[in-house]
């Protein structure tokens, strides 16, 4: 009876172990550069779900515009960025498998956004009344 138990005990860790090396974990390599064909340095990298574009992974792109991703899930994913003066950009979906644990993506590239300054305007007003040292002045064209 001894022997079964420690035969069975012997038999439940050993499937424990094979179910656990079955979980696979993938890698997503990347590079981004601007529409000069720079690098960019400290943009942000979001790993999302392509399913519903929930927040997988966040990470940085380094001095080379080069970022990675490790021990992602099996499963299908795209990669967006952002960093300051550029619009966004995003990779194609692509999916993570066993087969497929590495994935190199194509170098995004940002296109600079456009900097204007014509719809800002400056809008001033007076004080109804202004109190000085010596007087008290009441504008009138700040009236209703």
């Amino acid at each position: 009876m001894r022997k079964l138990i420690i035969i069975l005990t012997a038999a439940l860790c050993l499937l424990s172990f094979d179910s656990q090396a079955q979980t696979k974990y993938g890698k997503v390599n990347g590079s981004v550069i601007d529409g000069n064909t720079k690098t960019i340095e400290s943009a942000t990298i979001t790993l999302l779900r392509a399913k519903d574009s929930s927040v997988i992974k966040m990470g940085v792109a380094d001095r080379t515009g080069k970022f990675s991703f490790d021990n992602v899930p099996d499963g299908k994913y795209l990669v967006s960025i952002s960093a300051v003066g550029h619009q966004n950009g995003y990779s194609e979906v692509f999916e993570v498998t066993p087969s497929n644990s590495t994935v190199n993506l194509k170098t995004i590239e940002l296109l600079q956004q456009e900097k204007s300054l014509g719809a800002v305007t400056i809008v001033a007003k007076k004080p109804l009344i202004e109190q000085k040292i010596d007087r008290t002045i009441v504008n009138v064209e700040a009236s209703v």
